[in-house]
């Protein structure tokens, strides 16, 4: 008999001190070697202004600062700092059912030399090798590869990547950045005024309403501006045959946003009586619609560096040239291509003196360098 009530009190107590715990207990400080090795007992249930330990802490939750040499762990919030030299993590408790706390999870700093996490929604700075948040999160994150699961609001710098795969309105700085739909889609009239900004080596987004600026940048669907060597975008691309007065064929075609596009073209002469038999370019343009629901072009402003060659020339002795110009489409010509008419500014440099090169109103500058307007006329195909 005596072995059961101690049994039913020994239950009960347990069950006390259950109640008890999962209650936060309020500590001004935690001091010690580690979690277990200090001041207090229960870490699991303490809120705390400051945690100190020499090798790691480990504490319910943070008003204020938590400094360990090795390792940090809040299991339901931050309100400050986590300061170690290898981690940071805050956020629920991942072997308790009942999550305690339903709020932000950092509202503060986290700073490691390896990795910060945050097991929900966050607002502060982030700074380590690895950044990670698993909900959404304002403000910034610095390191070697950044990772937001839900919306951003803030900043990405990354060496090497930046990840936000949810709709986010950030400043991606990166060697590769990911943003899966990149900014709040609103009518934009200048190119500027976006609320994304990618920036990097490569950029990709599947939905993009932001500003890309990288060598290669990727989309699905881009109602924003990329700028860069190449620009991909499955819904706009157009290509151009026809010709000049220096080429009377030429191929050009034009792949990006409307509001800035790369145009790559290459051009042949097959009458032998030119000087000119081989050209090549590289351009930048924006192009005008009639409406925007209509998608049928009526105006387009490029300018792109030209380089010509010989037939049977050397590579290296050719010329180049910039050339500005202004070009018409005519879309209403029965069953026929539109018809492109345009005009255009050259400047070419010296080298072209080697050249023979029958053009009206060729004239030549003191520096050396040749002007003069030119003509084309072709087919958008």
């Amino acid at each position: 008999m005596k072995q059961v009530l101690f049994l039913i009190l020994l239950l009960l107590s347990l069950n006390t001190y259950s109640q008890d715990a999962n209650k936060l207990r309020r500590y001004k400080y935690q001091l010690g070697i580690s979690s277990g090795a200090d001041n207090s007992q229960y870490s699991d249930y303490i809120e705390s202004n400051l945690s100190l330990h020499l090798i790691s802490g480990s504490t319910a939750a943070i008003q204020g600062f938590q400094i360990s040499g090795f390792s940090n762990r809040a299991f339901y919030y931050v309100n400050g700092m986590q300061l170690s030299s290898i981690s940071n993590v805050s956020g629920k408790k991942a072997f308790k059912s009942e999550e305690m706390y339903k709020g932000m999870v950092l509202q503060g700093l986290q700073l490691a030399s390896l990795l910060n996490k945050v097991e929900g929604a966050g607002v502060g700075v982030q700074m380590a090798l690895f950044n990670r948040v698993t909900r959404s999160f304002e403000g910034f994150q610095l390191g070697l590869i950044n990772s937001i699961e839900r919306g951003g609001l803030g900043i990405q710098m990354g060496l090497l990547f930046n990840y936000a795969p949810k709709l986010n309105s950030l400043l991606q700085v990166g060697l590769f950045n990911y943003s899966f739909n990149a900014g709040f889609k609103a009518e934009r009239k200048f190119f500027l005024s976006r609320d994304h900004f990618q920036i990097g080596l490569i950029n990709k987004t599947k939905t993009n309403h932001g500003l890309q600026i990288g060598l290669i940048n990727l989309s699905k669907k881009n109602e924003g501006v990329p700028i860069g060597l190449i620009n991909t975008n499955s819904m706009y691309a157009s290509t151009v045959f026809g010709g000049n007065e220096l080429m009377n064929n030429f191929l050009t075609v034009a792949v990006g946003h409307p509001n800035l596009l790369n145009r790559v073209s290459i051009g042949y002469n097959y009458v032998y009586n030119k000087d000119v038999s081989w050209s090549a370019a590289y351009g930048l343009g924006l192009q005008f619609y009639t409406s925007p629901d209509s998608k049928v072009l009526f105006l387009s402003l490029y300018h792109d560096i030209e380089y010509h060659l010989k037939r049977g020339g050397k590579l290296k002795e050719g010329f180049w040239n910039n050339k500005t110009g202004l070009a018409i489409t005519l879309d209403k010509l029965g069953k026929l291509n539109p018809l492109r008419l345009g005009i255009t500014a050259n400047l070419a440099s010296k080298s072209m003196e080697n050249f023979k090169l029958d053009l009206p109103l060729l004239t030549r500058f003191r520096s050396g360098h040749y002007f003069w307007p030119g003509l084309e006329l072709g087919f958008v195909l």
